[in-house]
């Protein structure tokens, strides 16, 4: 007689207990022994949060149970037939939870086991031919849910995967990206505090602007400081600011706009300080004093203020005639400074410009910078027509720049393919086994009243089978008809017994399948999710590596301007990272504690600690009037 549900329960508690108390007695400890993986645990034990244990009942899988540290299907177990511990009779094999002399209709047996090979994942289309993780049997063949492709012999949701985001090894950015998100098969995520993306390229770059200290992105993408008479530009805080050129001021209080628009050497409105008016008898205003008259040479009168116009640049060669912001004026002529190159009306370094790098006009693709004149990618990515693109996983330039995949097809490792036990046929990919129009091989439509069973023309479907749009399924197996035509089960599920559960790896979370080793959103546990933009590593939040956890994100401390060589370790004003160690960047030198270009700046004209008198300016590392 079958023992009752009530005397199962405390036998199956019973031996539990005992379990751990031979456990610990043989050898020990092993029931509380830390781990990192079900590998380091003694068999019928599971690695659950660093710890060896009998999981509980809801970390198995849909439709399992928990019995002594495994997770079991009582429905075709023949040791654990209907409930734990309860073992069929030999001879007898465990048909739907109860031990019979035969298998019920449909289902095969496998040792003293009933199941159905077209649907189940453990014995997919045979005994003991278990399909990969992720995977689900549909018609005895292991293939990724309907939402799902394999990537690397894994299954991925490209339209949700961070790490595979719209093709496989399509990975997301984590830079500045707290959570890495994927929608739609693009990449997206919130920005951190301070920082957010300007070129639209989230999967190359992340969050790639501070609009909170970047002068070219003050406050938000494309708002730009002024270069007016700046001797340098800065950004605190999303709000321009920075020190005036000698003889200039701000008087406005607007750096964003116009920077330092008063010449304060020469504006009789505006003489030597913002607000000192010249009138009566000293209405001229040179050298930043109120003057009777200006004193030639070298000044001219222009109105009422004496100006040097072989270098005023707001009068160069004659009264009126402005140089652009950009531009200096040297000996009576608007001209660039030394190293620029005038493109239009403004000067630019065309070695490091992406908009004119190289020559005027020339500018690189989205995500390239320019470097020493020429557009580069980084890493693993190739300069394509349209900008960078990964070659390994881009499906518009697979294996090469403008290779374009066919629909449906993916690109992995440089090569377009279909999704597994898909076929490439007349522009698109196609399931041969059932297709109507392409049945067991391209082009081979069935007639209108037939249907395509197992890749061959039919009149009817086979047994247990159903005619859903042309093709023969299993409405108990078929994740895209799982239970009725046309119910398509959701990312990470299969189809068992005509419901969509959570395949192998994924448990459930919030309506949806999550797989706990490797979603940074459930990490280890559903909504556990990883802090700052770290991923999801065996069920563990780390950072990638060669990254070091900084305020909460994760960062490359050797190239970090702001983390260079340790966390809080931030670079002089204007230096960059390179190595973990802090140097000037290009066409500027170390002077004191900040970075400055000795040809231009006043206070270091020609070398650190040169400084112009009062009302010049720094022309090519020389004072001039």
């Amino acid at each position: 007689m079958r023992p009752t549900s009530h005397f199962l329960s405390r036998v199956a508690v019973f031996a539990v207990v005992v379990a751990a108390l031979l456990v610990s007695s043989c050898g020990g400890q092993q029931g509380l022994a830390t781990c990192k993986s079900d590998a380091e645990c003694q068999t019928g034990y599971s690695c659950l949060s660093g710890v060896c244990g009998v999981p509980a009942a809801s970390t198995c899988p849909n439709n399992q149970t928990s019995c002594n540290g495994a997770c079991v299907d009582a429905e075709s177990d023949g040791a654990n037939c209907g409930s734990c511990g309860h073992a069929c009779d030999p001879g007898l094999v465990c048909s739907n939870g109860t031990c019979q002399a035969a298998c019920a209709p449909g289902l095969t047996k496998c040792g003293a086991s009933c199941v159905g090979t077209q649907s189940d994942a453990a014995n997919c289309g045979a005994c003991a031919a278990a399909c990969p993780k992720g995977q689900a049997c549909a018609a005895g063949k292991c293939a990724c849910p309907p939402s799902e492709q394999a990537c690397n012999g894994a299954c991925a949701g490209i339209g949700s995967d961070p790490n595979n985001c719209g093709a496989c090894g399509t990975v997301c950015s984590g830079n500045n990206i707290p959570v890495r998100t994927c929608a739609s098969g693009a990449c997206n995520g919130t920005c951190a505090a301070g920082t957010t993306n300007c070129d639209n390229t989230k999967q190359l770059n992340g969050c790639n602007v501070a609009t909170a200290n970047d002068p070219n992105n003050c406050g938000g993408c494309g708002i730009v400081c002024s270069a007016n008479n700046m001797g340098t530009r800065t950004c605190a805080g999303g709000v321009c600011n920075g020190t005036c050129v000698a003889g200039f001021a701000d008087c406005d209080g607007n750096k964003q706009t116009n920077g330092c628009e008063i010449a304060t050497a020469t504006d009789p409105n505006n003489c030597g300080a913002c607000g000192v008016t010249c009138s009566g008898a000293t209405p001229f205003c040179q050298s930043g004093a109120c003057a009777a008259s200006c004193t030639t040479p070298p000044f001219t009168a222009c109105g009422n203020a004496c100006v040097d116009t072989t270098a005023d640049p707001l009068n160069c060669g004659a009264c009126g005639a402005g140089c652009t912001p950009t531009q200096l004026c040297i000996t009576g002529k608007c001209a660039c400074a030394a190293g620029a190159t005038r493109c239009g009306d403004t000067c630019v370094h065309v070695d490091s410009d992406p908009l004119n790098c190289g020559a005027c006009g020339n500018a690189c693709g989205a995500g390239e910078p320019c470097v020493s004149g020429a557009c580069a990618c980084t890493g693993a990515l190739a300069a394509c027509k349209n900008g960078c693109a990964n070659l390994g996983s881009d499906p518009a330039n697979c294996g090469a720049c403008g290779r374009a995949c066919g629909a449906g097809q993916q690109c992995i490792s440089g090569a377009c393919k279909c999704p597994t036990g898909e076929t490439f046929c007349n522009g698109s990919c196609h399931e041969l086994a059932n297709d109507h129009d392409n049945c067991g091989a391209c082009g081979n439509a069935c007639a209108a009243a037939q249907v395509c069973a197992r890749g061959q023309c039919a009149a009817t479907c086979g047994r247990r089978e159903t005619t859903c749009n042309g093709a023969c399924v299993n409405l108990n197996g078929d994740p895209q008809n799982c239970g009725a035509c046309g119910v398509a089960c959701g990312p990470g599920q299969s189809c068992r017994r005509g419901a969509c559960i959570c395949g192998a790896g994924f448990v459930p979370c919030g309506g949806n399948c999550v797989d706990p080793l490797n979603d940074p959103g459930n990490c280890g546990a559903c909504g556990k999710a990883c802090p700052g933009n770290q991923v999801c590593a065996g069920g563990t939040c780390a950072c990638d590596t060669g990254q070091t956890v900084c305020g909460g994100l994760c960062t490359d401390t050797a190239t970090d301007p702001t983390n260079c060589g340790g966390c809080g370790k931030p670079c002089m004003p204007g230096g960059v990272c390179r190595a973990g160690a802090c140097v000037c960047g290009p066409e500027t030198n170390l002077c004191g504690s900040a970075c400055v270009d000795v040809l231009t700046d006043p206070a270091n004209c020609g070398g650190c600690g040169k400084a112009c008198p009062k009302f010049q300016y720094c022309v090519n590392g020389s004072c001039q009037p």
